[in-house]
Protein backbone atom coordinates (compact mmCIF):
# COMPACT_ATOMS: atom_id res chain seq x y z
CA UNK A 1 0.00 0.00 0.00
CA UNK A 2 1.19 3.30 -1.19
CA UNK A 3 1.67 5.72 1.89
CA UNK A 4 1.31 9.50 1.28
CA UNK A 5 1.50 12.68 3.96
CA UNK A 6 -1.41 14.26 4.67
CA UNK A 7 0.09 18.09 5.24
CA UNK A 8 0.71 21.22 3.73
CA UNK A 9 3.07 22.19 6.58
CA UNK A 10 6.66 22.30 4.27
CA UNK A 11 8.72 21.45 7.46
CA UNK A 12 7.05 18.07 8.17
CA UNK A 13 6.60 17.24 4.64
CA UNK A 14 10.52 18.06 3.97
CA UNK A 15 11.28 16.00 7.28
CA UNK A 16 8.79 13.11 6.23
CA UNK A 17 10.49 12.81 2.76
CA UNK A 18 13.65 12.66 3.89
CA UNK A 19 13.05 9.81 6.30
CA UNK A 20 9.89 7.97 5.32
CA UNK A 21 8.91 5.79 1.77
CA UNK A 22 6.51 8.51 1.02
CA UNK A 23 4.57 8.10 -2.13
CA UNK A 24 3.61 11.82 -2.21
CA UNK A 25 1.34 14.39 -0.47
CA UNK A 26 -2.64 15.28 -0.13
CA UNK A 27 -4.19 18.78 1.41
CA UNK A 28 -6.80 19.78 2.21
CA UNK A 29 -8.81 23.75 2.66
CA UNK A 30 -8.17 23.37 6.69
CA UNK A 31 -4.57 21.67 6.56
CA UNK A 32 -3.44 24.95 4.05
CA UNK A 33 -5.29 27.48 5.85
CA UNK A 34 -3.47 26.78 9.21
CA UNK A 35 -0.15 27.56 7.14
CA UNK A 36 -1.31 31.30 7.14
CA UNK A 37 0.42 31.77 3.17
CA UNK A 38 -1.40 32.79 -0.03
CA UNK A 39 -3.34 29.41 -1.19
CA UNK A 40 -1.43 29.61 -4.80
CA UNK A 41 1.82 30.15 -2.97
CA UNK A 42 1.59 27.48 -0.49
CA UNK A 43 0.53 25.07 -2.88
CA UNK A 44 3.38 25.76 -5.66
CA UNK A 45 5.94 25.34 -2.48
CA UNK A 46 4.83 22.20 -1.97
CA UNK A 47 4.77 20.87 -5.97
CA UNK A 48 8.57 22.17 -5.79
CA UNK A 49 9.49 20.29 -2.55
CA UNK A 50 8.08 16.87 -3.96
CA UNK A 51 9.95 15.14 -6.66
CA UNK A 52 8.08 14.92 -10.11
CA UNK A 53 7.09 11.58 -10.09
CA UNK A 54 5.25 12.12 -6.75
CA UNK A 55 1.49 13.12 -7.05
CA UNK A 56 -0.02 16.03 -5.35
CA UNK A 57 -3.54 16.03 -4.31
CA UNK A 58 -5.28 19.39 -3.65
CA UNK A 59 -8.63 19.92 -3.23
CA UNK A 60 -11.02 22.79 -4.53
CA UNK A 61 -13.87 24.59 -1.97
CA UNK A 62 -16.92 25.48 -4.65
CA UNK A 63 -20.14 23.49 -4.13
CA UNK A 64 -21.11 24.22 -7.66
CA UNK A 65 -20.08 22.02 -10.78
CA UNK A 66 -19.24 24.91 -12.42
CA UNK A 67 -16.84 27.13 -10.23
CA UNK A 68 -15.16 23.41 -9.07
CA UNK A 69 -14.51 23.37 -12.50
CA UNK A 70 -13.17 26.80 -13.05
CA UNK A 71 -11.15 25.89 -9.67
CA UNK A 72 -9.64 23.03 -10.47
CA UNK A 73 -8.33 24.28 -13.49
CA UNK A 74 -6.88 27.12 -12.02
CA UNK A 75 -4.85 24.25 -9.72
CA UNK A 76 -4.06 22.74 -12.84
CA UNK A 77 -2.03 25.59 -14.52
CA UNK A 78 -0.96 26.78 -11.21
CA UNK A 79 0.95 23.29 -10.89
CA UNK A 80 1.85 22.72 -14.58
CA UNK A 81 -0.88 19.75 -14.38
CA UNK A 82 1.03 17.97 -11.55
CA UNK A 83 -1.89 17.87 -9.52
CA UNK A 84 -4.88 14.75 -8.99
CA UNK A 85 -7.72 17.77 -8.10
CA UNK A 86 -9.55 16.66 -5.23
CA UNK A 87 -13.46 17.21 -5.84
CA UNK A 88 -16.39 16.44 -3.26
CA UNK A 89 -18.35 13.18 -4.15
CA UNK A 90 -21.61 15.15 -4.42
CA UNK A 91 -24.45 15.22 -7.45
CA UNK A 92 -22.06 18.85 -8.41
CA UNK A 93 -19.61 17.17 -7.72
CA UNK A 94 -19.45 14.14 -10.35
CA UNK A 95 -20.97 16.80 -12.81
CA UNK A 96 -17.28 18.48 -12.31
CA UNK A 97 -15.62 15.36 -12.08
CA UNK A 98 -17.25 13.86 -16.00
CA UNK A 99 -16.36 17.48 -17.35
CA UNK A 100 -12.52 17.71 -16.09
CA UNK A 101 -12.42 14.32 -16.74
CA UNK A 102 -13.24 14.98 -20.47
CA UNK A 103 -10.39 17.32 -20.37
CA UNK A 104 -7.60 14.86 -19.03
CA UNK A 105 -7.13 16.56 -16.04
CA UNK A 106 -6.97 14.05 -12.84
CA UNK A 107 -9.17 13.75 -10.22
CA UNK A 108 -10.00 12.52 -6.65
CA UNK A 109 -12.94 11.76 -5.62
CA UNK A 110 -13.15 13.22 -1.78
CA UNK A 111 -15.59 12.88 1.05
CA UNK A 112 -16.22 10.01 0.47
CA UNK A 113 -18.64 7.69 2.91
CA UNK A 114 -20.02 4.87 0.87
CA UNK A 115 -19.35 2.26 -1.58
CA UNK A 116 -22.00 3.35 -3.95
CA UNK A 117 -20.13 7.45 -3.96
CA UNK A 118 -16.54 5.28 -4.77
CA UNK A 119 -18.51 3.66 -7.61
CA UNK A 120 -20.14 6.70 -9.32
CA UNK A 121 -16.75 8.90 -8.55
CA UNK A 122 -15.14 5.87 -10.62
CA UNK A 123 -17.54 5.48 -13.20
CA UNK A 124 -17.60 9.39 -13.71
CA UNK A 125 -14.09 9.67 -14.25
CA UNK A 126 -11.62 10.02 -11.12
CA UNK A 127 -8.39 8.52 -10.79
CA UNK A 128 -8.79 8.49 -7.03
CA UNK A 129 -11.52 8.33 -4.10
CA UNK A 130 -10.87 9.18 -0.94
CA UNK A 131 -13.09 7.09 1.79
CA UNK A 132 -12.72 8.86 5.17
CA UNK A 133 -12.00 5.91 7.34
CA UNK A 134 -12.44 7.34 11.35
CA UNK A 135 -15.42 9.76 10.13
CA UNK A 136 -17.67 6.45 8.96
CA UNK A 137 -16.28 4.52 12.32
CA UNK A 138 -17.78 7.37 14.18
CA UNK A 139 -21.07 7.54 12.02
CA UNK A 140 -21.39 3.93 10.91
CA UNK A 141 -18.99 1.62 12.21
CA UNK A 142 -16.64 0.25 9.90
CA UNK A 143 -14.65 2.18 7.82
CA UNK A 144 -12.15 -0.32 6.46
CA UNK A 145 -15.43 -2.19 5.82
CA UNK A 146 -16.29 0.13 3.32
CA UNK A 147 -12.82 0.43 2.11
CA UNK A 148 -12.96 -3.17 1.45
CA UNK A 149 -15.88 -3.33 -0.41
CA UNK A 150 -15.22 -0.13 -2.78
CA UNK A 151 -11.55 -2.22 -3.68
CA UNK A 152 -14.17 -5.14 -4.03
CA UNK A 153 -16.55 -3.25 -6.64
CA UNK A 154 -13.83 -1.79 -8.65
CA UNK A 155 -11.85 -4.81 -8.86
CA UNK A 156 -15.63 -6.78 -10.00
CA UNK A 157 -16.77 -3.62 -12.46
CA UNK A 158 -13.08 -3.37 -13.86
CA UNK A 159 -12.94 0.09 -12.91
CA UNK A 160 -9.45 1.90 -13.47
CA UNK A 161 -9.72 3.87 -9.92
CA UNK A 162 -7.34 3.52 -6.86
CA UNK A 163 -8.82 3.76 -3.40
CA UNK A 164 -6.67 6.68 -1.62
CA UNK A 165 -8.10 5.47 1.77
CA UNK A 166 -8.60 8.65 4.71
CA UNK A 167 -9.07 10.01 7.92
CA UNK A 168 -7.62 8.13 10.13
CA UNK A 169 -7.42 8.76 13.97
CA UNK A 170 -4.82 5.60 15.35
CA UNK A 171 -2.83 3.15 13.59
CA UNK A 172 -4.97 -0.12 14.05
CA UNK A 173 -7.26 1.53 11.11
CA UNK A 174 -4.33 2.11 8.85
CA UNK A 175 -3.53 -1.65 9.42
CA UNK A 176 -6.90 -2.10 8.82
CA UNK A 177 -7.24 -0.84 5.31
CA UNK A 178 -4.24 -2.62 4.37
CA UNK A 179 -5.57 -5.56 5.20
CA UNK A 180 -8.77 -4.42 3.40
CA UNK A 181 -6.70 -4.34 0.49
CA UNK A 182 -6.86 0.00 -0.11
CA UNK A 183 -4.20 0.86 -2.95
CA UNK A 184 -3.30 4.00 -0.95
CA UNK A 185 -3.86 5.88 2.53
CA UNK A 186 -2.89 9.39 3.46
CA UNK A 187 -1.54 9.50 6.89
CA UNK A 188 -0.88 12.33 9.03
CA UNK A 189 2.54 13.40 10.32
CA UNK A 190 1.50 12.37 14.10
CA UNK A 191 0.76 8.52 12.97
CA UNK A 192 3.50 8.13 10.50
CA UNK A 193 5.68 9.18 12.92
CA UNK A 194 4.18 6.14 14.90
CA UNK A 195 4.14 3.71 12.49
CA UNK A 196 7.89 2.67 12.88
CA UNK A 197 7.90 2.90 16.96
CA UNK A 198 6.58 0.74 19.19
CA UNK A 199 7.45 0.36 23.07
CA UNK A 200 8.86 -3.21 22.57
CA UNK A 201 11.03 -2.03 20.21
CA UNK A 202 12.73 0.38 22.89
CA UNK A 203 12.92 -2.32 25.24
CA UNK A 204 14.49 -4.58 22.99
CA UNK A 205 16.96 -2.16 21.31
CA UNK A 206 17.66 -1.27 25.48
CA UNK A 207 18.23 -5.12 26.46
CA UNK A 208 20.41 -5.81 23.65
CA UNK A 209 22.46 -2.47 24.73
CA UNK A 210 23.27 -3.61 28.17
CA UNK A 211 23.84 -7.43 27.42
CA UNK A 212 26.45 -6.18 24.63
CA UNK A 213 27.98 -3.55 27.02
CA UNK A 214 28.33 -6.08 29.99
CA UNK A 215 30.55 -8.51 27.42
CA UNK A 216 32.66 -6.12 25.71
CA UNK A 217 32.14 -2.89 27.38
CA UNK A 218 31.99 -0.15 24.34
CA UNK A 219 31.79 -0.95 20.70
CA UNK A 220 34.97 -1.52 18.52
CA UNK A 221 36.07 -3.27 15.52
Amino acid sequence: MNMLIDSAHIPEIERLLDSFPAGGVTTNPALIARENKPFKQQIQDIRRLLPEHLPLHAQVIADHWRDMVDQAKALYNWLDGNVSVKIPVTTQGLYAIRKLAAENIQTTGTTVYTAAQAVLAAKAGASYVAPYVNRIDQEYGNGAGVVKTIVGLFNTNCLNCKVLAASFKHNRQILAVMEAGSHEATISPELISRLADHPAVDRDIHAFREIWHSQYGTFSF
